[in-house]
Order: structure tokens, then C-alpha cells, then sequence
């Protein structure tokens, strides 16, 4: 199972904190992951700007995988195929680097068969151009999977996997991607830090469903295991993934999870789960 760093933050106010990493600290995180071998990084055209620290650390020693928002409007254009080959050029080109290793649908989720369609020979031809190594879609709707019957050049597909939201690890939906020789990739393993977060901080917060947490922090200090033990033991657990994503904040906090991930597994709580959409989508939370 391969760990990938994860750059919503580099640079970028993120989460209900809205704290960012800034430039030293993403300097030291990623000559730490270079020098363990933690050659794996996911960002997005939304929030990229690290590719600015070239200068700084040499980016072209990392696989980079990215997001893209695809404009509807845009999808009906006669100049589609050009205009997104392009911008994608231009991306290879900031990042110093000679091609993506996943380019991800971000906006899978809202978009139709019809769009998809048209969206789908384009990623062929960046694949045959090599441009990119592999196609992915990144998705929070479980039943955005459905498109996959008739969108068939998918590879790879990221969801969100952590302790409180297990919809994509069920054996039907493991058999489904399974067959259809496509890897699952794990992100929001922390729930955007919120399952790091103490229980004092947590009632502090205007969330659902606050007993689960509660249960939860019961659970860790009877255990003698740590919030960041108990979410990396639960995606080491998983042993179908293919790859995690991790956010991380300061060369310290890799460190810890570098450690954690190349320990014997642990124990983690096994029935401390939600599908309540306010708690599970960070989307929701933003309204």
C-alpha cells in the first residue's frame, strides 16, 4: 500500500481550521518524503501553488497525480479537446515535470453520461500522449460508482475512507472496482483532521453526532492508542487499497506517521461508524 502526500494545505487555508502549511515546513515534509522513499504527491488545479517551490526542492523527483474541474459549458465547445490539452501542458510545465501519474475527474459527482462521454476521449488521447499514466475520478457520492458501467477508462478511483465513514470499503463495492481491475485510493483518512482533533476541542464544534466522538475517545484512552494510531491502524487494516492520501502539517506530524504506518498492526475501534451526510461530508460543512 503506497502513502501519498497530500497538498490541500501547502499554501492553501484548509479545513474548518483554515490553517496552511507554509513554504519551510513544505520543504522539510517533502525532503523528508524523498529521502523515505515517499515518492507520491496529490494536489489539484484548485490549490497548486507549491509548484513554485521548484526552486526550493526539485518536484520532478516525485510521482504528482492532480484534479480537475471540468466546466460544463466548456465541455460543449468545438475547441474542448484543445483548450483542456493545453492547460494540462502548462501544468506539466510549471511542475518541472514529464507527466502526471493520475489526473483525476474532481467534479465526477456532477457530471452526466453525455459529459462524461466527451470527457472520456479526451483522457485517452493524454494517456496515449502520455501526458498522464493513469485516469481517475475522485468522487464522495457512493452512488457516482454507477457511472463507471458506462464510463469504462477509469484506473483508479479516490473516495473518502477513515473510521466514521466506511461506504466505499464494503465487500460489493470492493468486488465491484475489483473486476473491473480498477484500484481504490483512500483520502480524508483524518476526516480533514477532525478525528485528531481532543474531545474538549470537539464539543467546541458545531457537529453532529458529538456521542460517537465521545465513544470514540473513550475508546482510545481504554486502548492506550492515539487519534493518529487508531486512523492510520484502520486504513492499515484495508488491505485492498491500493494507496492513502495523507494531509499533514508539520515535518513532525510525517514523521509520527511514517512510524505508526511501518509498525505491526494495531487495534482500532471496529463499530464506530456514521452515514449521516452532515457528520461524513465536509462539503456540508461549509454552508
Amino acid at each position: 500500500m503506497k502513502l501519498v502526500i497530500g497538498s490541500a494545505n501547502f499554501l492553501n487555508k484548509y479545513s474548518y481550521k483554515n490553517s496552511f502549511v507554509k513554504k519551510r515546513q513544505i520543504i522539510q515534509i517533502l525532503k523528508f518524503a524523498n529521502f523515505n522513499k515517499l515518492k507520491s504527491i496529490d494536489t489539484a488545479f484548485e490549490y497548486d501553488k507549491f509548484y513554485k517551490l521548484n526552486d526550493k526542492i526539485s518536484l520532478s523527483k516525485f510521482k504528482i497525480s492532480t484534479k480537475i474541474n471540468f466546466d460544463k459549458n466548456k465541455i460543449k465547445s468545438k475547441f474542448f479537446n484543445k483548450n483542456y490539452t493545453e492547460l494540462l501542458k502548462k501544468k506539466i510545465k510549471l511542475f518541472r515535470i514529464k507527466k502526471f501519474e493520475n489526473l483525476f475527474i474532481h467534479n465526477f459527482d456532477n457530471l452526466s453520461i453525455k459529459d462524461l462521454k466527451k470527457i472520456e476521449s479526451l483522457l485517452i488521447f493524454l494517456k496515449k500522449k502520455k501526458y498522464i499514466n493513469k485516469i481517475g475520478i475522485s468522487i464522495y457520492d457512493i452512488k457516482s460508482l454507477n457511472k463507471l458501467k458506462d464510463f469504462n477508462c477509469v484506473n483508479i478511483v479516490q473516495a473518502p475512507i477513515n473510521l466514521i465513514d466506511r461506504r466505499f470499503v464494503t465487500k460489493k463495492i470492493l468486488r465491484f472496482l475489483y473486476k473491473k481491475k480498477i484500484y481504490l485510493q483512500a483520502r480524508s483518512i483524518f476526516l480533514q483532521g477532525l478525528l485528531l482533533e481532543n474531545i474538549k476541542k470537539i464539543n467546541e464544534l458545531k457537529i453532529t453526532e458529538k456521542n460517537l466522538f465521545k465513544n470514540y475517545h473513550l475508546w482510545l484512552k481504554k486502548n492506550k492508542v492515539t487519534n493518529l494510531e487508531a486512523c492510520i491502524n484502520f486504513i492499515k487494516n484495508q488491505t485492498h487499497l491500493h494507496s492513502f492520501v495523507i494531509g499533514v502539517e508539520s515535518l513532525d506530524q510525517i514523521k509520527q506517521i511514517v512510524t505508526i504506518f511501518k509498525k505491526k498492526n494495531k487495534s482500532y475501534p471496529k463499530n464506530l461508524y456514521s452515514l449521516n451526510k452532515m457528520l461524513i461530508d465536509p462539503r456540508i460543512w461549509k454552508k
